[in-house]
């Protein structure tokens, strides 16, 4: 019987195949995995950028380290975006894998795509000040669940044991 992470890789391989989402193979070692998560847990650490007067710019802080995240899960089963609308397909991709190995996660991914990710391109393309007090508060609780969940799953896919990768 195969693993949720055979299970995971096995539906990203096929969405791949057949076209579904525009991804290509890539190896990275553990190292740059787990440098990833770090990056990404940066992101929303005490240590990060705090633009208390900025909200817009602490906004895309948050999604990019959402991004960061994504992107090292992709990476830990051996693939990256390639072409138009990189941040969307690994998203995708994401959500699919999660909808295998953690359905709650899924759900958080999705919230990312359709709702972190057009905010913060409100933000930073369309009009300074898109971003309410409100749309803070929920980037932050889903960046902060995002951040958590990605690393646990990129140490299992790697095979760390639970907090092995650190800040």
């Amino acid at each position: 019987m195969p693993t949720p992470e055979e299970t995971a890789r096995a539906v990203l391989d096929r969405a791949v195949e057949v076209g579904q989402l525009n991804l290509q193979p890539v190896a990275m070692t553990r190292k740059e995995i787990s440098q990833e998560i770090s990056l990404a847990r940066f992101y929303l650490s005490d240590r990060a950028p705090k633009l208390d007067d900025d909200p817009d710019a602490e906004y895309m802080f948050l999604y990019d380290g959402c991004v960061v995240a994504v992107n090292a899960i992709c990476h830990a089963f051996g693939y990256r975006s390639k072409g138009e609308s990189g941040h969307e397909t690994v998203l995708l991709a994401a959500e699919g894998l999660m909808k295998v190995l953690e359905p709650g996660l899924a759900k958080s991914l999705r919230d990312v795509r359709l709702t972190m990710r057009d905010k913060r391109h409100q933000a930073q393309y369309e009009r300074v000040g898109a971003v309410s007090p409100e749309d803070l508060a929920f980037a932050r609780a889903t960046a902060g669940v995002v951040v958590a969940g990605l690393t646990i799953q990129s140490e299992r896919v790697l095979g760390n044991s639970p907090g092995g990768i650190t800040l």
